[in-house]
């Protein structure tokens, strides 16, 4: 982008051209109620510079189905539960699919499930995806998990949005946070992420406020960000944001 300079009769004028709006392009995937998609399209437009379109739905193929169970989690009574998921896609094959039918005319496809997804062989159900081309034209978020791991209808809207303004920050060039100003506290202490997995000990990284936030698969550090990304991952989109 470039910086434009306007000479008057009584002083120099600096400004940066704004950037036009994001185009977005958000498609159902199967069955996905109106009031979800809602959800996503007024919590991105009103913290990124977007305008969000609703497509009419697509038929969820059979290969995107995975045949094997995946497994999520629920924490009740402070506890953490595993749970079967038997209903799961398989992420790849959603969003190579999306890059099939995506539009010019938009910047950037997010589908919406309202089943689990993972990703390869991975055992999690996960709650979004964007897949590891350079290009990050589309993205998928799921409402399956965050439905299920939300304790009441304000809860689930509030962690609904935050999925997919993480999803779409990915599709910017964004990764997941790794600290950084937090926008209300200054600096921010790393926080320590669970990892229910056995291959792998908990990660202490990102600001815990940031919506960037790496997730895992109980969800809690990552639902207990706020609706903001720290100063550092702001740095990054800035010219997305409102």
């Amino acid at each position: 982008m470039k910086t434009v300079l306007i000479i008057t009769s009584f002083f120099l004028v600096t400004f940066t051209p704004l950037r036009q709006p994001l185009r977005i392009d958000l498609v159902p995937i199967g069955e996905v109620s109106v009031e979800d998609l809602k959800i996503i399209k007024q919590s991105i437009e009103g913290y990124y510079r977007a305008e969000v379109t609703i497509r009419e739905p697509v038929k969820v193929q059979e290969d995107f189905r995975v045949n094997t169970p995946n497994q999520s989690t629920r924490v009740t009574g402070g506890k953490t539960w595993i749970v079967q998921d038997s209903a799961v896609l398989q992420a790849e094959k959603l969003t190579s699919y999306l890059n099939t039918i995506r539009e010019e005319s938009f910047d950037k496809t997010i589908g919406v499930t309202g089943q689990g997804i993972r990703i390869g062989q991975e055992r999690w159900t996960i709650r979004g995806v964007v897949p590891p081309d350079p290009e990050r034209n589309c993205a998928v978020v799921s409402t399956y998990l965050v439905k299920r791991q939300s304790s009441s209808a304000q809860q689930y809207v509030f962690r609904l949005g935050k999925v997919a303004m993480h999803e779409l920050g990915h599709t910017l060039g964004l990764e997941h946070c790794s600290g950084g100003k937090s926008k209300s506290t200054g600096e921010a202490p790393p926080v320590l992420l669970p990892d229910f997995s056995a291959e792998k000990g908990p990660e202490a990284k990102g600001d815990p406020e940031c919506f960037m936030l790496r997730s895992t698969p109980d969800g809690e550090a990552f639902y207990q960000t706020s609706n903001r990304l720290c100063r550092q991952c702001q740095s990054g989109v800035q010219d997305y944001l409102k």
